[in-house]
């Protein structure tokens, strides 16, 4: 067995947990503020990030950039939606590790306010038996 989690025939093996960060603001004036960090203590692939939006924003390209370090996977739009709306990312499976990953949530436009609750989807990646 690996150190960096159980064998594959553990019966929690590919459970799907979720993480909540709560209400991210959008600042006006801003731009490419970083809201969020996230880091894991073991391999974890993020397979969905959602939202609810808190607060409406009044740009119709008001968002929340999804990096992996310093690349760009995906994007929450929040535009002009409506308050508890569920929005989706457009991000695909992707894999952190437990040294150098982290997933980085960043204000995309500087002339908006706005908020969001963000809920990422991933699942820990154990290997080895």
């Amino acid at each position: 067995m690996s150190s960096e989690g159980v064998p594959y025939d553990n019966p929690r093996f590919g459970d799907k947990k979720i993480m909540v960060l709560s209400l991210l603001p959008i600042f006006e004036n801003d731009a490419a503020v970083v809201l969020a960090r996230v880091s894991h203590f073991v391999k974890m692939k993020v397979t969905r990030v959602r939202g609810i939006v808190k607060t409406v924003g009044v740009a119709t390209t008001s968002a929340i950039k999804i990096l992996s370090g310093t690349t760009s996977i995906g994007q929450i739009l929040l535009a002009t939606k409506t308050a508890d709306t569920i929005i989706t990312s457009d991000i695909t499976d992707t894999t952190f590790t437990q040294d150098t990953g982290v997933l980085e949530f960043q204000q995309v436009v500087a002339t908006d306010v706005g908020g969001a609750d963000v809920m990422i989807e991933y699942q820990e990646v154990y290997e080895g038996v």
